[in-house]
């Protein structure tokens, strides 16, 4: 049997069995394309987590305190172990690898400006939180360890939470909290 015969055999075959051939053919359509899609999701998510993981560096560690879960009777509590000062500053005396280290506390909260209020997220860090996150100040002056030995009040706003609280993000600079200074003023 040559090439030409078998052709026309699968050929005619084909035809006689239409119904059969096109299942068969939307079969083999279906399958390969959901291969096609379940790969292409399964990298879209794996370069997903990957640039994530990039965006907060490479060489970053976190370290988070751990949970505990006590259960009395049908109540379950949880406790959150939490780091101290002291734990924070021991990192840095005994760490000889870490360019820099800071601590971290974290609350949402809604904070109100001369134009508008949000609700942000406002982070408690140290003067070292800028350089693990790679963070430049573009406007304004930063704060330093001296603002933090002498816990001056000082705030660092990116620039669309900056617009929101005071229309524009450059009239945000040097902005003081009228009712915080007067309470400080009095405390004097």
């Amino acid at each position: 049997m040559n090439i030409i015969q078998l052709m026309q055999t699968c050929f005619r075959s084909i035809l006689r069995n239409r119904m059969r051939s096109l299942l068969t053919s939307l079969g083999v359509i279906i399958g390969v394309g959901s291969v096609i899609v379940m790969v292409a999701l399964g990298e879209g998510s794996q370069r997903a987590i990957e640039e994530g993981m990039t965006a907060m560096g490479t060489n970053l560690l976190q370290i988070i305190p751990r949970r505990q879960m006590n259960r009395s009777g049908q109540n379950t509590f949880m406790r959150v172990n939490s780091f101290t000062q002291n734990d924070v500053q021991r990192l840095k005396n005994e760490s000889s690898f870490a360019r820099a280290i800071s601590g971290v506390v974290m609350i949402n909260s809604n904070v109100i400006g001369t134009e508008g209020n949000a609700m942000v997220q406002v982070m408690g860090v140290e003067p070292d939180f800028l350089i693990v996150r790679n963070f430049n100040v573009n406007a304004g002056v930063s704060f330093d360890e001296d603002d933090l030995r002498r816990r001056n009040t000082v705030a660092l706003l990116g620039r669309t939470t900056a617009a929101n609280l005071f229309g524009t993000a450059e009239s945000a600079l040097n902005q003081i909290n009228e009712k915080y200074a007067k309470v400080k003023k009095n405390e004097s």
